[in-house]
């Protein structure tokens, strides 16, 4: 429970008693209306301590000057005449007392032994005299009478605290401080002399106030910390109660409730698990067009855990053997996968969404799961509107080497943050129109022609030649991954060329013989175009260009 680990007693005290076994209400509500008995030792022992007072230092001072003036005023008197008619005085009267106490038994001088030396005229006058040797000392008489007063005074200040615990009942560290000071403070009671006495306060009485406020402080800090750990707990116990009182009025039906519960909870999974199945199915339909040429099967797709602990449960396996999703699929897998338990949910019969937008869906895939992924896309499209934003270029090439219904668009951004938005164009196709936006730009220099165009004429013939040589070993079922490597191993134009015309790569002297059946054009552009993409050409341009574009068509048709 929050608060415990502060030590606060209330809280410690209600953690207890809401672990128990049976609440104890009653005793809760005397906790929540002010506290229990079990937890006030400590808060009172803190409330005194906060109450506590200094010894107010400047009446200390004060004292302590009372003290070394009188005391220095009787030392000024000291031997003097009026000193020494104060001592004659002192002796006299002691005389005159012991002679009033004895005068029946005998009037001899305990002193001296003279005979009727203390008789009734010795007696009148030595009290007479001792009058005047009394006034003539009053002033010495004041002096001590004024030291004495400012001792006693200055030892009403000497006083304990009172309240201060035994060690163990509070936490507070400044007490030991206090203690100290304390003790050291009451050994004044002690001092007989005045000025070890004014000394002795004026050295410790600081100390001793100081410790008095820090701790005072700390117990206040102290109150006020476990108040504020007490109150949320408390304003959260005064609120509950009212309900776990009315809980123990009903509690025999609780077994009952119980019941219903779990009977609830059993019915919820059911009809959720019921919902999702179709979710269930459809991403396993999913994963298995993407998983082309893949050998990791995704068996089922399962809700686990309750409440705010569910999760989904992928049952994967690898060559037949159960194993992790997450350690043993590729990144491609893995976007695959997402896509597959994404699709289903977004695409949902109850979904206020017609449209769904993926943004770059092909990273890390192969050739063969891209074009699981068009055919995905193809079917999801017959019930909402795809968009799918990309740099990859494969997923268009996929989508129109199935030929599958989509519009592609191509966004580009000029100058001046300028968007420029126009229909899609197959590789081909855009290689050959950018060399003829090259062709009919006006102020291009003839070298610079000379050299851009047949390299964009080259690429079209490559593209061309890949695409007649994908469709036809795809078409008979070959990898794709062996299919990528074989355009990758072989990316040049007579290679690529032999591959297209006669699907050998090792006929490439045969290339020219081919093409000439053609027309001896084909033979031209193809020559020029390979010429060209490593030197100027020096013929007509826009017949290298007509040349190009046939050809390339051509290729794609299959009928060059």
């Amino acid at each position: 429970m929050v608060g415990t680990a502060s030590g606060e007693p209330r809280a410690v005290h209600l953690a207890a008693q809401l672990k128990a076994k049976a609440w104890d209400l009653p005793a809760l509500r005397k906790l929540a209306d002010g506290g229990a008995e079990a937890t006030r030792d400590a808060l009172d022992t803190l409330k005194r301590l906060s109450s506590l007072t200094p010894v107010h230092v400047p009446a200390v001072q004060e004292a302590v000057n009372r003290l070394r003036a009188c005391a220095a005023q009787v030392a000024a008197l000291h031997g003097t005449d009026a000193a020494r008619s104060l001592a004659r005085a002192k002796l006299l009267q002691q005389a005159l007392t012991f002679h009033l106490s004895h005068s029946a038994a005998s009037s001899a001088c305990p002193v001296c032994g003279a005979v009727d030396g203390l008789g009734a005229d010795w007696a009148a006058r030595s009290q007479q005299e001792v009058d005047a040797l009394n006034a003539e000392a009053s002033a010495v008489r004041a002096a001590h009478q004024d030291l004495d007063a400012a001792v006693r005074a200055a030892r009403l200040l000497v006083r304990e605290t009172g309240v201060l615990p035994s060690p163990t009942a509070t936490e507070l560290p400044s007490l030991r401080d206090l203690r100290q000071a304390e003790a050291h403070w009451l050994k004044a009671r002690s001092l007989e002399d005045s000025t070890a006495l004014a000394d002795h306060l004026e050295a410790h009485a600081l100390d001793f106030a100081d410790a008095t406020t820090r701790v005072a402080a700390d117990a206040a800090a102290a109150l006020a910390q476990r108040e504020d750990v007490w109150r949320p707990l408390s304003q959260g116990l005064a609120l509950w109660l009212p309900h776990a009182e009315q809980f123990a009025a009903v509690k025999d039906h609780v077994d009952q409730l119980k019941e219903a519960e779990d009977w609830w909870k059993a019915a919820t999974e059911e009809i959720r698990d019921e919902r999702f199945q179709p979710i269930a199915d459809r991403a396993i339909a999913t994963w298995r067009q993407l998983r082309l040429q893949s050998n990791v099967d995704l068996g089922a797709v399962e809700l686990e855990g309750t409440s705010t602990r569910r999760k989904v449960a992928l049952k994967v396996t690898v060559d037949g053997k159960d194993a992790e999703a997450l350690g043993v699929m590729s990144q491609g897998e893995l976007h695959s996968l997402a896509l597959s338990l994404f699709l289903p949910r977004a695409t949902l019969p109850d979904s206020p969404f017609r449209f769904i937008c993926v943004d770059d869906p092909v990273q890390s895939m192969d050739p063969a799961r891209v074009e699981g992924l068009a055919r995905v896309f193809a079917d999801t499209a017959k019930t909402r509107q795809v968009v799918v934003f990309t740099h990859d270029d494969r997923l268009t090439s996929a989508v129109q080497r199935l030929g599958l219904p989509a519009r592609v668009l191509t966004v580009t951004r000029r100058a001046d943050s300028v968007v420029e938005i126009a229909e899609g164009r197959d590789p081909v196709s855009g290689y050959l129109d950018d060399a003829w936006a090259l062709l009919k730009t006006t102020d291009l220099p003839r070298e610079v022609a000379a050299r851009v165009i047949p390299g964009f004429c080259r690429l079209a013939l490559e593209a061309a030649c890949m695409s007649a040589v994908r469709q036809r070993r795809l078409g008979r079922g070959e990898l794709h991954q062996s299919v990528v490597e074989l355009l990758e191993e072989h990316g040049k134009l007579y290679p690529l060329m032999a591959l297209a015309l006669f699907d050998d790569d090792k006929r490439q002297g045969d290339v020219l013989a081919r093409l000439r059946k053609a027309g001896g054009w084909a033979v031209d552009a193809f020559q020029d175009c390979n010429r060209g993409a490593h030197e100027l050409h020096e013929g007509d341009m826009e017949a290298l260009y007509t040349g190009a574009r046939d050809l390339a068509r051509k290729l794609v048709a299959g009928t060059a």
